[in-house]
């Protein structure tokens, strides 16, 4: 099964703040600037559901990439496959059991990369 199949589409970006005032403040520019809904997500500040600023800092020196893929289990097989490894203690699951999100184990420009179950 090529990469293609899998439906691989961003999903979100997660950049890391010192703490919430930071966050928050930084969210609140985006709303100011574009207009996206600053929203108070718990451990993050949202803007329009796909940009995220942390409370806290979380994997990645400046963030997470997070990449949503519709065959969630297939697409890590075919990652490992491919000879990619992935934090495993990282992985989340949903209340079905199924797996909802884990991290590779690679650094992109600062940023950790995060597979998500799309849709």
């Amino acid at each position: 099964m090529a990469g293609e199949d899998f439906g691989f589409e961003l999903a979100h970006v997660v950049i890391n703040c010192e703490n919430s005032e930071q966050a928050e403040r930084d969210a609140g520019k985006i709303e100011a600037l574009f207009g996206f809904e600053r929203i108070d997500a718990g451990t993050t500040f949202s803007n329009a559901g796909v940009l995220h600023f942390t409370k806290q800092k979380s994997y990645g020196k400046n963030g997470q990439i997070a990449i949503g893929s519709k065959c969630l289990e297939q697409a890590v097989a075919y990652l490992r496959q491919a000879g990619r490894d992935f934090i495993e203690e990282s992985a989340r699951y949903d209340e079905e059991g199924r797996l909802a999100s884990i991290y590779l184990d690679v650094i992109i420009g600062g940023f950790a990369i995060k597979l998500v179950r799309g849709n």
